[in-house]
C-alpha cells in the first residue's frame, strides 16, 4: 500500500474543505430568566447578544418569550410555546416555537435530557416563511462547586430552503463548557462551535460563551 499517496490525498482533502469553509470568531452573551407563575405554568424570557471579535459590531441580538407547562411538579418534562424577535442588521426575524424538554437521568450528579423544538421563522414579514426542527441532547456531571457541560444542537429545515442558499442541515451547534454559582444565579462559560453549511460556502464559527440563569 503506498501510504504517501494516502497522505497525499489526505492533506489535499483537508486543504480543499479549509479552502471551502469560511472561519470567524465571535462571543455570545445571554441571561435566561424563569419565574413560576402557577403550579402547572412558569414564564420564561430570556435576551442573546452575537458579537464578533473581528469587527466589534453587534451581529444579532435576541429577544424570546413564552410560557412553559408542566404536567405536575414530580415530572421530568414540560412542554411550552415561545416568541421571539432576532435584529440581525436592518431585517427582523419573528420566530414562533412549540418546545418539548425532558430529563431522562437526574440523579443530583449526572443529568441527561433533551429539547426539542418546531420553529417557525417570519423572515422580516415577509410570506415565504420558513419551518425548521431543532434537536438538543445535553449532559452535564457535578464536580464539588463546578459541572462539567457537553451539549449539540442540529438544526434542520423542514421547508425547502433553496433560495435562501441552505442545506437540510441548516446548522449544527457543540457546546463545551462549565457551570458554577454565584450570587444566587448560575452561569454557564465555554466554547461554543457553530457549522452553517451552505450550498456555495460553509462558514465555521468559534464563539466564547457566556450564559446566565436567574
Amino acid at each position: 500500500m503506498n501510504y504517501k499517496k494516502i497522505i497525499t490525498l489526505l492533506l489535499l482533502s483537508f486543504s480543499s474543505v479549509s479552502f471551502a469553509t469560511e472561519t470567524t470568531n465571535n462571543w455570545w452573551l445571554g441571561t435566561f430568566a424563569r419565574k413560576k407563575l402557577t403550579e402547572h405554568f412558569t414564564g420564561h424570557l430570556e435576551t442573546q447578544i452575537r458579537n464578533s471579535f473581528e469587527d466589534g459590531q453587534v451581529g444579532q441580538i435576541l429577544y424570546r418569550t413564552g410560557v412553559l407547562y408542566k404536567p405536575n411538579l414530580e415530572s421530568s418534562q414540560y412542554f411550552g410555546f415561545l416568541y421571539g424577535i432576532i435584529q440581525t442588521g436592518t431585517p427582523v426575524e419573528r420566530r414562533y416555537a412549540f418546545e418539548h424538554g425532558i430529563h431522562y437521568i437526574n440523579d443530583g450528579v449526572n443529568t441527561l435530557g433533551h429539547r426539542i423544538r418546531f420553529e417557525g421563522r417570519d423572515l422580516s414579514g415577509g410570506s415565504n416563511d420558513s419551518f425548521r426542527f431543532r434537536y438538543l441532547l445535553r449532559y452535564s456531571k457535578q464536580f464539588n462547586k463546578l459541572s462539567g457541560i457537553i451539549w449539540d444542537e442540529a438544526f434542520i429545515n423542514v421547508t425547502d430552503e433553496e433560495d435562501r442558499n441552505q442545506e437540510r442541515l441548516e446548522r449544527n451547534r457543540l457546546f463545551l463548557g462549565l457551570g458554577f454559582k454565584a450570587f444566587n444565579t448560575r452561569f454557564e462559560v465555554g466554547y461554543l462551535n457553530q457549522f452553517v453549511p451552505r450550498k456555495t460556502q460553509d462558514t465555521m464559527e468559534h464563539i466564547a460563551t457566556v450564559y446566565w440563569f436567574f
